[in-house]
């Protein structure tokens, strides 16, 4: 009897303590912290965020995230020359992504077949812009199988061209982890286009801000906007 007795109230535990992780019902899991890392696809000149409050969210793009990476593989500085003709082709890329060619169909073209894409979108290539695509498509096909690992303070060093301090790595920790409360209580909020002012009103609604806390957010905000310029 003692035993039956046991095994029911072990059984009811076990039933109650279901019930209660059925009733929780939280946001999404956090994203992963500032310092860690994401992947990049090389099929789709992605990278593999999902979640919109993460920090990173926006300035994750293909076209920098592709150049950060063959950079970073081949341990090779690309020239300005270089460098201005690969960004000119991953913008026209990008221009055929919002009208809903996927980056997939895109890098399986001929250099003919694209030119006469761009050409039929209203954009116009230069010479030069094919034969960057040719190369463009021989760089693909070496990264096309492969999920690359990228570190994301690394990344963000690489766009603003700078080392970042403990303090201003504390400060993105400190954004975003206050970033994932925000969208918590209001997901139509977007760090990209909200103000540092609008976006400490919006914390302070669901707790309290100190004077430190503001200063140190301001700093990783500040790091956030000067990113988004840089790929504008």
């Amino acid at each position: 009897m003692k035993k039956l007795s046991i095994i029911i109230l072990v059984s009811l535990l076990l039933f109650f303590s279901g019930c209660a992780s059925k009733d929780e019902s939280p946001h999404e899991e956090d994203p992963s912290p500032v310092s860690s890392y994401v992947y990049f696809n090389g099929s789709t000149f992605s990278f593999n965020i999902t979640q919109d409050e993460d920090i990173y969210d926006s300035i994750l793009v293909f076209n920098k995230g592709f150049i950060y990476v063959h950079t970073i593989l081949t341990e090779n500085t690309l020239s300005e020359t270089e460098l201005n003709s690969l960004n000119r082709v991953l913008t026209h890329i990008d221009s055929l992504n919002d009208i809903g060619y996927q980056n997939r169909l895109i890098m399986g073209l001929s250099y003919i077949e694209f030119k006469e894409l761009l050409e039929n979108n209203q954009i116009i290539p230069t010479t030069e812009d094919i034969f960057t695509f040719s190369l463009l498509k021989d760089i693909v096909e070496e990264y096309k199988n492969e999920s690359i690992l990228v570190f994301k303070t690394t990344y963000l060093e690489y766009l603003l061209d700078k080392e970042l301090t403990n303090l201003e790595i504390n400060g993105l920790e400190l954004l975003q982890s206050t970033y994932s409360l925000i969208k918590r209580y209001d997901d139509q909020f977007n760090l990209e286009t909200s103000t540092l002012e609008e976006y400490i009103t919006q914390l302070e609604e669901v707790q309290e801000v100190t004077e430190h806390d503001k200063d140190s957010i301001e700093i990783g905000f500040n790091l956030i906007q000067e990113a988004l310029l840089l790929i504008e």
